[in-house]
């Protein structure tokens, strides 16, 4: 009979123990992993068990052991945890209402969930080091391709990755800003094309969106795509009244394939931005986390289709650019129907030169529509490259995939404009000023520094009265990552999108200079015309822009005058100005709080445990017994928890 309860008590034990372990975690308010988890609830368990043996004298059959033992071991469990976060590199805390919250788990769900990736990872990994970046993922190991230039390696390895990675080498090629010429210039040979996806499965994807055959939507449909990129396909259809369009499709089962990638990719940038100081220099997690946030917002082409919508109401009184017309009856998150523009690419060299335009004047209008849109409405495409700006034969000018957008708001927009017009003057303490309007520039930043460093970029790098070109804003982005300064993510999307209209014109017109266009053409989007208005007319319109201003003024003074004769003017300084601080300071008075409550609970309950008064519970122990014990156990819970906050916190 002992025999069997023994063996009972070990079957029970495994479960149990996770049990344990979990229960301890939540209480603790710490987020663990499940190896942390089980190792602190084993010691635990063999704690708290041990203690419930010792107490019952070794008798198993003792009442109340195995309550005993399991109030024990989530205690220990704790201690255990918190010994191990002295002993180890920290997690994370749990946060806000996530902390000691009951949450199903789901160990199987988790486990494939992190064992999916692991395949995918490895044969990341195994290209890289293959291409000689093992040091950047802690090996030490050499390649055979170490002769191969750094900027080819890094193509050849996104070829070989495939998938996201060379949409993530296409995108990367438009940062001129983090990456060196070299790079950029071998990263933009990476090809757009890729297999196209069987047809069954296309069809089958596009049935079932459309909820009904293909025949009744479309009079007929070419299965052989137009283009077929690493995200989606492009076919050409025709609808029943005969009108001919384009069918974007999603690829099937790219949704997966890319939570799959980017999630390799994201830890493999936090790998490279940890262990190496271009990674932290360049914040290379926080690029990888934007790309991976603008790629999911691409597989959704319900947001392509509000973006040519958007931009082609800003642009219905633009008659030099078309917008295809989005059919939103047949649009959804995995295919977009619009109309098909025929023409030539820009990209297409053969196709435009059959075209009998003015190539130049081509290029004036497409820079106006792009100033129009990025300085007046302030929403504009962020990917013009040539294959996405098509001449068609009337000489109009198309554009295509808005899957890419930028957005600025009326600040920016006018913080750009003031940074523009600041560079064109050659106006440092202006250039810094207009930046720091949108910028989050560090209080430890220099600003004599800052405006030394911009008059030298100025002085270098733009022409006394010339225009600004996509290489000067280029520069301008180095010196602002320099100081640590990060524009908003809708001025740098502009910078970017700025640079590939440059490449774009280039090929449009060759030899097209854009700074001496953006001075012939600009001047009603970025007030170039300051320049020509004399001393008297500045004077008389900086006077009728702050007049409302100086109309109070003389109250104003009055109002100070007064108080400081009364003697009610004082100085107020706040040591808690910043929402940092203040969080700070709020969770240190919480803490102590919480730990004093804690102290205060756990020597009241100690005095209740001991007592002989109040009525009777069970046995020899009374009511005011049980209370204390009760006490004991969850005053101990709340100073492990404070406890745990604090090392944890601490050692970060």
């Amino acid at each position: 009979m002992e025999t069997v309860w023994v063996v009972a008590v070990l079957v029970v034990s495994l479960p149990a123990m996770l049990g344990v372990a979990w229960t301890a975690a939540r209480l603790s308010g710490v987020s663990r992993s499940w190896v942390r988890v089980v190792v602190s609830g084993a010691l635990g368990w063999v704690i708290g068990f041990g203690l419930a043996l010792w107490e019952a004298g070794g008798d198993l059959h003792e009442r109340g052991f195995v309550t005993a033992g399991l109030a024990f071991s989530v205690v220990a469990t704790m201690f255990a945890a918190v010994i191990l976060d002295l002993l180890a590199k920290p997690g994370s805390l749990a946060t806000g209402e996530e902390a000691g919250l009951f949450v199903v788990p789901h160990p199987l769900r988790d486990a494939r969930a992190r064992l999916e990736p692991v395949a995918r990872e490895r044969e990341i990994v195994r290209i890289l080091r293959a291409n000689g970046f093992g040091p950047l993922l802690g090996h030490a190991d050499r390649a055979v391709h170490d002769a191969d230039p750094v900027e080819v390696r890094v193509r050849r390895s996104l070829e070989q990755c495939g998938g996201m990675f060379v949409k993530l080498g296409q995108v990367a090629s438009t940062r001129t800003e983090l990456l060196p010429s070299k790079v950029v210039a071998e990263l933009s040979r990476l090809q757009a094309s890729a297999e196209p996806a069987p047809v069954e499965e296309v069809r089958a994807q596009l049935e079932a969106d459309l909820q009904r055959p293909i025949d009744e939507v479309f009079a007929s449909f070419d299965w052989e795509p137009l283009a077929a990129a690493s995200i989606a396909q492009v076919h050409v259809a025709r609808l029943h009244d005969g009108t001919e369009v384009v069918v974007k499709v999603r690829r099937p089962g790219i949704e997966r394939l890319v939570e799959l990638d980017t999630g390799v990719l994201l830890q493999l940038a936090r790998n490279i931005e940890t262990r190496t100081p271009y990674g932290r220099r360049y914040r290379i997690f926080d690029t990888a986390q934007e790309f991976a946030l603008s790629l999911r917002d691409e597989l959704d082409f319900t947001i392509e289709a509000k973006n040519a919508q958007a931009i082609a109401a800003e642009l219905a009184d633009v008659d030099t650019v078309r917008i295809p017309r989005v059919y939103e009856g047949w649009t959804g998150r995995r295919m977009l129907v619009q109309e098909r523009l025929t023409g030539a690419a820009v990209g297409d060299r053969q196709g435009l030169a059959a075209l009998d335009v003015d190539r130049h004047e081509l290029a004036d209008r497409l820079l106006e529509a792009f100033l129009t849109m990025m300085f007046e409405r302030g929403h504009f495409h962020a990917d013009p490259h040539p294959g996405n700006v098509f001449v068609l034969p009337d000489g109009t000018l198309g554009l295509i995939d808005f899957g890419n957008c930028g957005l600025l708001d009326p600040l920016q927009r006018d913080a750009l404009v003031e940074m523009m017009v600041a560079t064109i003057q050659r106006d440092a303490a202006a250039l810094r000023d207009a930046v720091s309007q949108v910028a989050v520039v560090d209080r430890e930043t220099d600003p004599e520094d800052f405006e030394r460093s911009l008059a030298h970029f100025m002085a270098v790098h733009v022409a006394p009265g010339a225009g600004v070109d996509a290489a000067a804003l280029t520069d301008l982005l180095h010196v602002l990552d320099e100081f640590g300064i990060r524009l908003p993510a809708g001025l740098t999307s502009f910078c970017r999108a700025f640079a590939i209209l440059d490449g774009t014109l280039d090929v449009l017109c060759p030899g097209y200079r854009l700074a001496e266009a953006m001075q012939r053409l600009g001047q009603r989007f970025v007030a170039i015309a300051v320049d020509d208005r004399t001393p008297e007319e500045i004077a008389r319109d900086e006077l009728i822009a702050n007049l409302p201003s100086l109309r109070r003024l003389p109250r104003q003074l009055d109002r100070l005058v007064t108080g400081l004769n009364r003697g009610e003017i004082g100085v107020r300084v706040s040591r808690f100005s910043t929402p940092e601080e203040r969080a700070f300071v709020t969770r240190v008075v919480n803490r102590a709080l919480l730990a004093l409550v804690a102290g205060a609970w756990l020597l009241a309950s100690a005095v209740l445990a001991v007592s002989d008064a109040g009525p009777g519970f069970s046995g020899d122990t009374t009511l005011l017994n049980a209370i204390g014990y009760a006490g004991l156990v969850w005053s101990t819970i709340l100073l492990l928890r404070v406890t745990a906050g604090v090392v944890r916190e601490g050692a970060d």
